[in-house]
C-alpha cells in the first residue's frame, strides 16, 4: 500500500478543525476532500496540497516543490500539487495554515469544473420533449 492506514488516521485527525475531512483511495494514495473539493493527497506517506495561480507563490517562497513522477518520455511535474514543508508537521496551526491554502485553491478548482460542466451540459431528451409539447389555446 503507497499510503499506510496509520499516517492517513493521524494526518485526518490533526487536520480535523478544518471540517470533516473524507479521504479517498486514488491512484496509489489516498486524496483528502472537505465538502466534496479536494485539496491534498498523500502518496507514499508525503502529503501535497492543491495549488493554483492565486497560491503558486506561497509554495515557491516555502521551497515547496511540485508533485513529480516518471514516465518513460520523462520526469511528469504536476504544479497543481506542492509537498507539504516539513516544518509544518511541527506544529498544528501551521499544518492548518498550509491545509487552507490547499483547501482554498480546491474549492476555486471545484467552482471552475462545475461552470465548465454546466456551459457543456446538453439539454436531456426529457427537456427537449417538454419543448416539443404543445398546448391548446
Amino acid at each position: 500500500m503507497a499510503v499506510s492506514k496509520d499516517y492517513l488516521d493521524w494526518l485526518c485527525e490533526r487536520l480535523e478543525p478544518l471540517g470533516p475531512i473524507t479521504p479517498r483511495r486514488m491512484f496509489s494514495g489516498a486524496g483528502l476532500f472537505i465538502d466534496g473539493a479536494m485539496f491534498g493527497i498523500v502518496l507514499n506517506d508525503t502529503l501535497y496540497w492543491k495549488s493554483d495561480a492565486l497560491t503558486a507563490a506561497q509554495f515557491d517562497a516555502a521551497d515547496c516543490a511540485p508533485f513529480s513522477y516518471q514516465k518513460k518520455t520523462g520526469t511528469t511535474i504536476v504544479a497543481a500539487l506542492r509537498k507539504c514543508p516539513d516544518e509544518a508537521f511541527d506544529e498544528d496551526d501551521l499544518l492548518l495554515d498550509w491545509a487552507r491554502l490547499g483547501l482554498e485553491a480546491g474549492r476555486r478548482a471545484a467552482l471552475k469544473k462545475a461552470a465548465r460542466k454546466a456551459r457543456t451540459k446538453k439539454p436531456s431528451a426529457k427537456a427537449s420533449r417538454a419543448k416539443k409539447v404543445k398546448t391548446k389555446p
